[in-house]
């Protein structure tokens, strides 16, 4: 089952974000800060995150960066509603596969988790 890690600082939204994704099959978990997620993560490292661009402690880049510096493998995808070229822009560099807009449209967002499961997939295939 993969394991999704949601980091949200909106209560509301992270609630929803996990009883959907629940409802898909996916094992959840949620962070309301950046420094709350990366402690998680180091517990037990996720095969995806769910990242928020603004959060009250760390921005989501900085979460990403950490979490792609913990483990290589995890697949990113960036929330914001501040999608400017720069963010975008880093967010490729870091390795984020989607930035997807605020407010979010469940199908493009289950469809993006859906690519970088797929992508998961293909690698494991590969490594057997």
């Amino acid at each position: 089952m993969i394991r999704i890690l949601i980091v949200e600082d909106d209560c509301n939204t992270l609630t929803g974000l996990m009883e959907l994704l629940s409802q898909e099959g996916y094992q959840t978990r949620g962070a309301y800060d950046g420094r709350q997620a990366l402690q998680l993560f180091r517990d037990k490292p996720d095969d995806l995150v769910l990242c928020d661009y603004r959060l009250p402690d760390i921005d989501g880049l900085a979460v990403c960066e950490k979490i792609q510096q913990i483990q290589s493998t995890t697949k990113l995808i960036m929330m914001t509603a501040f999608s400017r070229a720069e963010i975008v822009n880093r967010a490729r560099e870091i390795g984020i596969l989607k930035v997807i807009n605020k407010p979010i449209s469940l199908e493009q967002l289950l469809a993006a988790i859906e690519a970088a499961c797929s992508r998961m997939q293909k690698k494991n295939a590969m490594l057997l």
